[in-house]
Parts: C-alpha cells; sequence; structure tokens
C-alpha cells in the first residue's frame, strides 16, 4: 500500500471543540480511514505551522483522496496530504543521467 503524509491544520470549531469530545472526534477520524482501506500509522501533535503530522498507508489514491473529504467535512480540521516516496527512488531520480530540454 502506498504510504501518504498528512498534515492537519485544526479549524476554528476544532479549537474550542469541549474536552470530553476530542477523544470521540480522534477515533472517529481512524474510523474514516478504515472504512476506505487505509491504516494510521502514527500521528503527532507538535508546535508547528500544522496541528498534527499523521503517516498512513490507503490502496489507492482515490481512497486516500475520500478519507481526506470526509475528514474535512466533520468540521473540526482541514487535512493536507500528498503520497510518499523512499529516499531511495528519490537518489535513483537524483542520478538520472537525462538532458533537460529547454521550452
Amino acid at each position: 500500500m502506498q504510504k501518504y503524509l498528512s498534515f492537519m491544520r485544526l479549524t476554528e470549531k476544532g479549537q474550542i471543540t469541549p474536552p470530553e469530545k476530542v477523544a470521540e472526534i480522534y477515533t472517529k477520524m481512524l474510523a474514516i480511514t478504515e472504512s476506505y482501506g487505509g491504516k494510521t500509522l502514527e500521528v503527532w501533535t507538535g508546535l508547528a505551522e500544522y496541528d498534527f503530522v499523521a503517516i498512513t498507508e490507503f490502496p489507492t489514491d482515490e481512497a486516500a483522496f475520500k478519507t481526506t473529504v470526509k475528514i474535512n467535512q466533520l468540521g473540526v480540521a482541514r487535512f493536507f496530504g500528498a503520497p510518499t516516496f523512499p529516499v531511495d527512488a528519490y537518489l535513483a531520480a537524483a542520478a538520472e543521467k537525462k538532458e533537460l530540454v529547454a521550452v
């Protein structure tokens, strides 16, 4: 399965969510991910531009996209994500000897 790196920012609604509802919403987000065949591997929170960062796996880009749409519809957070590739893929691409074509 393809791995995805997801960044999340809490919305105003998410920032004022009652503390007793936070775990329930998180559980709902995990369930949405699983309902599209995805798996949440890790989630971190920190002091940066994004409130949370997650690594997930999905069987297809479409499943990842639909999950993002459904989580965003909860209204408590905005997810932004992208597929990931191993660093070896970068090293191989950088080492390719291809001529750049001028436009």
